[in-house]
Protein backbone atom coordinates (compact mmCIF):
# COMPACT_ATOMS: atom_id res chain seq x y z
CA UNK A 1 0.00 0.00 0.00
CA UNK A 2 1.25 3.41 -0.95
CA UNK A 3 1.89 6.03 1.44
CA UNK A 4 -0.79 8.58 0.02
CA UNK A 5 -3.22 4.83 0.29
CA UNK A 6 -2.18 4.65 3.57
CA UNK A 7 -2.92 8.04 4.72
CA UNK A 8 -6.05 7.92 2.75
CA UNK A 9 -7.30 4.61 4.23
CA UNK A 10 -6.46 6.75 8.18
CA UNK A 11 -8.82 9.53 7.39
CA UNK A 12 -11.45 7.22 5.98
CA UNK A 13 -11.38 5.24 9.38
CA UNK A 14 -11.00 8.41 11.23
CA UNK A 15 -14.32 9.65 9.23
CA UNK A 16 -16.06 6.46 9.53
CA UNK A 17 -15.66 6.76 13.51
CA UNK A 18 -16.66 10.06 13.17
CA UNK A 19 -19.41 9.77 11.20
CA UNK A 20 -20.83 7.37 13.66
CA UNK A 21 -20.33 9.73 16.79
CA UNK A 22 -22.29 12.62 14.74
CA UNK A 23 -24.72 11.08 12.64
CA UNK A 24 -23.88 12.83 9.79
CA UNK A 25 -22.89 11.17 6.47
CA UNK A 26 -19.60 12.13 5.23
CA UNK A 27 -18.73 12.22 1.51
CA UNK A 28 -15.62 12.53 -0.26
CA UNK A 29 -14.65 16.27 -0.35
CA UNK A 30 -13.70 17.11 -4.08
CA UNK A 31 -9.69 17.47 -4.53
CA UNK A 32 -9.85 21.00 -6.16
CA UNK A 33 -11.41 22.13 -3.07
CA UNK A 34 -9.69 20.19 -0.81
CA UNK A 35 -6.28 21.74 -2.43
CA UNK A 36 -7.45 25.23 -1.53
CA UNK A 37 -8.80 24.72 1.74
CA UNK A 38 -5.80 22.80 2.72
CA UNK A 39 -3.62 25.42 1.17
CA UNK A 40 -5.22 28.24 2.82
CA UNK A 41 -5.81 26.63 6.10
CA UNK A 42 -2.56 24.98 6.28
CA UNK A 43 -0.60 28.63 5.53
CA UNK A 44 -2.54 30.30 8.59
CA UNK A 45 -2.28 27.29 11.05
CA UNK A 46 1.57 27.76 10.42
CA UNK A 47 1.65 31.26 10.66
CA UNK A 48 0.11 30.72 14.31
CA UNK A 49 2.53 27.79 15.76
CA UNK A 50 4.46 28.46 18.29
CA UNK A 51 6.07 26.23 21.15
CA UNK A 52 4.97 22.76 19.26
CA UNK A 53 7.37 20.45 19.76
CA UNK A 54 7.70 19.44 15.60
CA UNK A 55 7.10 21.68 12.77
CA UNK A 56 7.04 20.38 9.21
CA UNK A 57 5.93 21.56 5.64
CA UNK A 58 2.75 20.00 4.26
CA UNK A 59 1.77 19.74 0.42
CA UNK A 60 -1.49 20.85 0.18
CA UNK A 61 -1.89 19.60 -3.64
CA UNK A 62 -2.46 15.99 -1.49
CA UNK A 63 -4.87 17.05 0.52
CA UNK A 64 -7.85 15.16 1.31
CA UNK A 65 -11.08 15.68 3.08
CA UNK A 66 -14.85 14.82 4.05
CA UNK A 67 -17.47 16.72 4.76
CA UNK A 68 -21.26 16.74 5.24
CA UNK A 69 -22.70 20.49 4.85
CA UNK A 70 -20.48 22.81 6.14
CA UNK A 71 -18.66 20.47 8.50
CA UNK A 72 -15.43 18.46 7.82
CA UNK A 73 -12.47 16.86 8.33
CA UNK A 74 -9.46 18.16 6.23
CA UNK A 75 -5.82 15.66 5.87
CA UNK A 76 -2.77 17.79 4.14
CA UNK A 77 0.05 15.46 4.41
CA UNK A 78 3.79 16.41 5.06
CA UNK A 79 5.64 17.64 2.39
CA UNK A 80 8.71 15.40 0.92
CA UNK A 81 7.41 11.67 2.40
CA UNK A 82 8.73 9.47 0.20
CA UNK A 83 6.94 5.74 -0.45
CA UNK A 84 9.31 3.14 0.28
CA UNK A 85 11.42 5.60 2.78
CA UNK A 86 11.15 5.80 6.52
CA UNK A 87 11.64 9.29 7.91
CA UNK A 88 14.86 8.57 10.35
CA UNK A 89 12.88 11.30 13.10
CA UNK A 90 10.12 7.99 13.93
CA UNK A 91 13.11 7.34 16.50
CA UNK A 92 12.97 10.52 17.77
CA UNK A 93 10.33 11.43 21.11
CA UNK A 94 8.17 13.25 19.41
CA UNK A 95 8.25 11.19 15.94
CA UNK A 96 8.08 12.46 12.68
CA UNK A 97 5.92 14.51 11.17
CA UNK A 98 2.86 12.48 8.85
CA UNK A 99 0.07 15.47 8.42
CA UNK A 100 -1.99 18.50 9.59
CA UNK A 101 -5.61 17.22 10.51
CA UNK A 102 -8.09 20.17 10.48
CA UNK A 103 -12.04 19.14 11.82
CA UNK A 104 -15.00 21.18 12.19
CA UNK A 105 -15.54 21.79 16.06
CA UNK A 106 -18.69 19.35 16.10
CA UNK A 107 -15.99 16.45 15.70
CA UNK A 108 -14.53 15.61 19.10
CA UNK A 109 -11.37 13.91 19.02
CA UNK A 110 -9.99 11.46 21.62
CA UNK A 111 -7.54 9.65 22.94
CA UNK A 112 -7.45 6.84 25.25
CA UNK A 113 -11.04 6.59 25.25
CA UNK A 114 -11.66 9.62 26.39
CA UNK A 115 -12.66 12.93 25.13
CA UNK A 116 -9.49 15.44 24.49
CA UNK A 117 -9.90 18.40 26.91
CA UNK A 118 -10.53 21.44 24.39
CA UNK A 119 -8.56 23.88 26.14
CA UNK A 120 -5.24 21.45 24.78
CA UNK A 121 -6.39 21.64 21.13
CA UNK A 122 -5.12 23.86 18.61
CA UNK A 123 -7.48 25.88 16.81
CA UNK A 124 -7.47 27.79 13.39
CA UNK A 125 -9.70 30.79 12.14
CA UNK A 126 -10.41 31.03 8.52
CA UNK A 127 -12.50 32.64 6.28
CA UNK A 128 -14.73 30.32 3.73
CA UNK A 129 -15.07 30.61 -0.05
CA UNK A 130 -18.77 32.18 1.00
CA UNK A 131 -16.59 35.04 3.42
CA UNK A 132 -17.96 33.61 6.32
CA UNK A 133 -15.59 33.07 9.73
CA UNK A 134 -14.88 29.99 10.71
CA UNK A 135 -12.88 27.98 13.10
CA UNK A 136 -11.20 24.69 12.81
CA UNK A 137 -9.37 22.20 15.32
CA UNK A 138 -5.76 21.62 13.86
CA UNK A 139 -3.81 18.34 14.82
CA UNK A 140 -0.24 17.72 14.06
CA UNK A 141 -0.14 14.10 13.28
CA UNK A 142 3.01 12.25 13.44
CA UNK A 143 4.18 8.65 13.67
Amino acid sequence: MNLKNLCLTSIVALCGIVSLASGDELERMDSDIAKQYGKHISELFAKDLKDVSIQFDVDAELARGFHSDENGILMVPMKGMKENEINPDVEKENGAGLCYLFMSPCYQPHADGKEIDASKLLNVKFTDGEGNSREALALIITV
